[in-house]
């Protein structure tokens, strides 16, 4: 669907009447906002064009921003539906919902089409045929998920935003998925272990939530991306309550919530430390910090192991390839830096779609490259279908967050330790990689029938809820100057010394002697800088000069 960055010149100089019959038949207005303001779209059935993303409201008028230069554009209040409760109030602040898209993941070629408003609306109906149908409509009797691309902290606004969806909307969401670059910063010395260029390091606002200050709302379940507080997340490599109500999945991991299983791999693909083991250890130096969240074999082959459904799979970058499923076109347009990697094939991670082909799950979401794609993945003429989504970090005007309604078994839910991951975790942790040498993945001397078996004997014995959250480390306390003195090194987890114990397993991260041979820094300006990250300020600012620079040229 194009998308305007401002109204058509003779509806700019027409005087506009009060909302009529027709304007209710033809007019589409979608609820947005950041932090203090509610933003409204208009869509015209006429010519499908969808003013998008907007600034603050300001008395009885709208400021929509005007797209690539992002000149701000203004529409009179009249348009506005009266029927249609858009909870305007500038007087007092609004949570932010910048960046819902309440078209649930049609397709790029499913248009969208403007419908009848009433007081609990959606806001759209859809073609007769969408690309996604299971996803094209809200029914109010399956569980309601939420999807978020890049965190990158900022906790407060992401569970803003989704409390005020569901005010708009009279329903409750069930949970809350995110697929990485979390950032699990619990105070300032964890910041040294985050690959973030240092004007950018800041403390955001999961630390609340570690330090018990916030609860978080909803259930939520992250990954691991390229810019984390790896300290933090080698701690909980298996898996564990990063804060109380906050899962991390772990380097990879399944886990079961309600009827549905969740499984997900945390990091970003980079082929030259594929092969190797986990060999980084904190303190990081400059190589370590970025190599640390690299995806390894050993994680990949654990998960191609899993031979149960999976309902939803997670992962940072995309599964190279997934751009041949969806509208790759205006994705270049978009994104004119990805052009040759698109077309030569090389965009994204390939052991993510070996995982893709072989798990073949209904939902795949994935984050990293900040903008919005989907993707539809036929697996054989007959086969299954996954349904791919990346969203965009959270910030005004960015298509962050999706929320889907999958069919399931009635609330309530919570996050469960998933039977066959335990047992594939047990079976492979005897050769569990710690130097820079490769692990031995046929070296598994474990029955795979008789492991599973136990595992069962001992969920059925103890239940299948994680071990309780504990602090490791002091929480920041932004009233406070608090000096850390020297990195303390690897601390252990609570959590995962139980869930080990409970495996019969030994505790093996922080097994230094066995990582002797971690690699020093690289010198500075050498070929390792940071080209696989994607930039932590603004990608599409830099992405905006650089196609300023082609019509300069052209």
């Amino acid at each position: 669907m194009p998308h305007s960055s401002s109204l058509p010149a003779e509806e700019k100089t027409q005087k506009h009447e009060p909302a009529s019959e027709k304007h209710i038949r033809d007019v589409g207005v979608i609820v947005r906002s950041y932090v203090h303001a509610c933003v409204l779209a208009v869509s015209k059935r006429l010519d499908h064009r969808l003013l998008n993303d907007g600034d603050p409201v300001f008395g009885d008028k709208i400021s929509l921003i005007g797209g690539h230069n992002r000149k701000s554009k203004w529409i009179p209040n009249s348009l506005i539906l009266p029927e249609f409760n858009y909870h305007i109030d500038a007087g007092s602040p609004i949570p932010p919902i910048s960046g819902i898209e309440f078209h649930f993941l049609c397709g790029s070629h499913a248009l969208l089409i403007p419908h009848n408003f009433s007081k609990h609306s959606i806001g759209f109906g859809f073609p007769s045929i969408p690309v996604f149908d299971s996803l094209s409509r809200i029914t109010g009797i399956g569980m309601k998920i939420a999807v978020e691309g890049c965190m990158h902290g900022d906790l407060d606004n992401v569970y803003r935003t989704l409390q005020h969806y569901e005010k708009l909307h009279d329903t409750t969401i069930d949970l809350l998925l995110c697929c990485g670059d979390f950032q699990a910063v619990r105070n300032e010395k964890d910041l040294d272990s985050l690959n973030v260029p240092h004007k950018f390091r800041s403390m955001n606002t999961f630390w609340k939530y570690y330090s018990g200050e916030a609860v978080a709302p909803y259930p939520t379940i992250f990954i691991g991306g390229n810019h984390e507080a790896s300290n933090y997340l080698w701690e909980l490599y298996y898996g564990g309550w990063a804060a109380p109500n906050i899962y991390f999945l772990g380097f990879a991991g399944v886990v079961k919530f309600g009827n549905l299983r969740i499984g997900g791999l945390s990091g970003i693909y980079k082929q030259p430390n594929f092969l190797k083991g986990h060999f980084e250890r904190p303190p990081f130096n400059d190589s370590t910090i970025r190599s640390v969240y690299h995806v390894r074999e050993y994680d990949f082959h654990k998960l191609m192991q899993v031979e149960e459904p999976i309902d939803i799979f997670l992962s940072h970058d995309w599964p190279v390839g997934i751009t041949d499923c969806g509208d790759w076109k205006k994705l270049v347009q978009q994104k004119p830096y990805f052009r040759q990697e698109v077309q030569e094939r090389k965009l994204g991670s390939k052991p993510a779609a070996q995982l893709l082909e072989k798990l073949k799950p209904p939902y795949w979401f994935s984050a990293h490259l900040h903008c919005k794609f989907a993707a539809r993945v036929q697996h054989g003429e007959d086969g299954p279908v996954t349904n791919f989504l990346a969203l965009d970090k959270c910030q005004p005007g960015r298509k962050f967050l999706q929320v889907i309604e999958i069919e399931s078994e009635p609330g309530p839910y919570e996050i469960q330790y998933d039977e066959e991951w335990l047992e594939i975790t047990r079976r492979f942790n005897s050769i569990f990689p710690l130097t820079t040498r490769s692990a031995n993945l046929w070296n598994v001397r474990l029955d795979k029938q008789e492991c599973r078996q136990w595992v069962r004997s001992k969920l059925q014995a103890r239940g299948a809820r994680p071990f309780e959250f504990t602090q490791t480390v002091p929480p920041y306390n932004p009233s406070q100057s608090v000096t850390y003195g020297s990195f303390p090194g690897h601390v252990r987890s609570p959590q995962t010394e139980s869930l080990l114990q409970f495996l019969e397993l030994p505790y093996l991260l922080d097994n230094v002697s066995q990582s002797s041979e971690v690699l020093p820094s690289p010198p500075r300006g050498s070929v390792e800088e940071n080209s696989e990250d994607i930039p932590i300020d603004d990608v599409d600012e830099l992405e905006e000069d650089a196609v300023d620079c082609e019509n300069e040229n052209s």
